[in-house]
């Protein structure tokens, strides 16, 4: 099987012409599936590209939602209209959270989980993004489905920092429930 693999593509910020060339460039590769790797735009135009990448490419396209793909969006909106698009195109396959697969990586220790933790004269890489806090990220996570492992790495790490309380994380803690909670 051969395959084409596209990653951070960011289609928003190219033109129109880019993008016809780079459809023809993946067909011209012959592949039999397509897999791409996140950010392929922005919430507000994500669906317009998946279908311009499904009718310009014509085969099977494998992929998963980065970042970007939900700036100027919510998560949850983004998924469903995500979801539906592909329910209605047959060769485009999104790999939700349905797909999870168990990870055995751990977050080496010194690594920031949370950009607020960053002091604000680091932060110039991180843009204009809108901090919020450690409790209201990890909940709206584990509202979203976000993978379980990390999950439960990201709290455990934020609760032996003291960033949140246990009782800060009830979401958290119900979506950890069937996966041996926050232990």
């Amino acid at each position: 099987m051969k395959l084409a693999w596209l990653c951070d593509i960011h289609l928003n910020f190219i033109s129109a012409h880019a993008l016809e060339r780079l459809t023809s460039e993946v067909r011209a590769a012959e592949p039999d599936v397509v897999l791409i790797g996140g950010d392929i735009a922005e919430a507000h135009d994500i669906l317009r590209y998946l279908e311009t990448l499904d009718a310009g490419i014509q085969l099977p396209i494998y992929f998963v939602l980065g970042n970007h793909d939900y700036y100027r969006g919510t998560i949850p909106r983004v998924r469903r209209e995500v979801t539906q698009l592909c329910a209605r195109r047959e060769r485009l396959h999104y790999l939700s959270r349905t797909s999870w697969v168990p990870l055995t990586f751990r977050v080496p220790a010194g690594v920031i989980l949370h950009h607020a933790d960053v002091p604000p004269e680091d932060r110039g890489r991180f843009g204009p993004v809108p901090t919020t806090n450690p409790r209201r990220s990890l909940n709206d996570c584990a509202r979203d489905g976000f993978s379980p492992e990390l999950l439960q790495q990201a709290a455990q790490q934020a609760l032996r920092r003291g960033l949140v309380t246990r009782a800060d994380l009830g979401a958290v803690d119900e979506a950890l429930k069937p996966f041996g909670g926050l232990a």
